[in-house]
């Protein structure tokens, strides 16, 4: 594992927290839904940066790849 795999690790723990707290909060408005959406997206970005990284599926790396890019969109 290379160390620029914990980045993206120590990202998926910090926002997993933010997520459920967010879905357990009621009542719900625009911003929460915005919020939640942003955090899903950015808990994949990290995970599919976190496999591309640490070099655990080099067969798959390039469709990785496409995973992060699509997570960005």
């Amino acid at each position: 594992m290379n160390i620029y795999a914990l980045f993206p690790l120590i990202a998926i723990a910090a926002y997993i927290p933010l997520l459920v707290i967010t879905v357990g909060s009621r009542p719900w408005r625009r911003q929460h839904r915005l919020f939640t959406l942003f955090l899903a997206a950015a808990i994949a970005w990290s995970l599919f940066d976190y496999l591309s990284r640490s070099n655990s599926f080099p067969h798959y790396s390039f469709i990785l790849f496409k995973l992060v890019l699509i997570a960005l969109i």
